[in-house]
């Protein structure tokens, strides 16, 4: 696997955990059951939204939170991601996309920001919040035996739970800190406070 040159969150669409993971030589991944995988999304889903909820409604385009992006950016990027994996569980193995590049991922993460610039940040929020609740509900109708199967995603490789934590409840953990540290250098109060 080549070695990412890149900052982290201009680039994956997992998380830095999740790339180690998987660059483990010969590691078997874990296993995740469908109860745990609902909680881990639905903790890590409240921490986002606490983060948005101290940033005023002025604020949410204001760019800066990750280099150029701003709150509505990274809203939408989060719902490009979770879109892409309800599109990909619903696919069988034999149609599943080849792994992304590294200049891919960038493209991706790149157009999931300017595509959404059209959306109000309300806009922007609602439909975060809708991709979320659907990945929510498509999770709840797996089984634990599909979580974990490495065959379902094709020649990605890993497990479809490792595809859902990439692109859910790591992905808001990173976000959400994102936003805690962008608010606090600004002075916003209780910004630092969340778990």
């Amino acid at each position: 696997m080549a070695t990412l040159t890149a900052h982290p969150y201009e680039l994956l669409a997992w998380s830095p955990s999740q790339w180690s993971r998987m660059q483990g030589a010969g590691m078997m991944p874990e296993r995740m059951d469908r109860s745990t995988l609902l909680v881990k999304m639905q903790e890590a889903h409240a921490v986002l939204e606490a983060a948005l909820a101290a940033v005023d409604a002025e604020r949410m385009v204001e760019p800066g939170v990750t280099d150029a992006w701003s709150v509505r950016d990274l809203l939408n990027h989060l719902c490009f991601w979770e879109q892409r994996t309800l599109w990909q569980l619903g696919l069988p193995a034999a149609e599943q996309p080849a792994p992304l590049t590294e200049a891919e991922l960038h493209r991706l993460n790149a157009e999931s920001a300017a595509d959404g610039r059209g959306r109000t940040p309300s806009e922007a929020l609602a439909a975060h919040r809708q991709a979320y609740a659907e990945l929510l509900a498509t999770v709840s109708a797996l089984g634990d035996d599909e979580l974990n199967d490495t065959a379902r995603l094709g020649a990605v490789g890993h497990t479809v739970w490792e595809q859902i934590a990439g692109d859910s409840y790591e992905h808001y953990e990173e976000h959400a800190a994102e936003i805690r540290t962008w608010l606090a250098q600004r002075g916003t109060p209780g910004a630092g406070t969340y778990p």
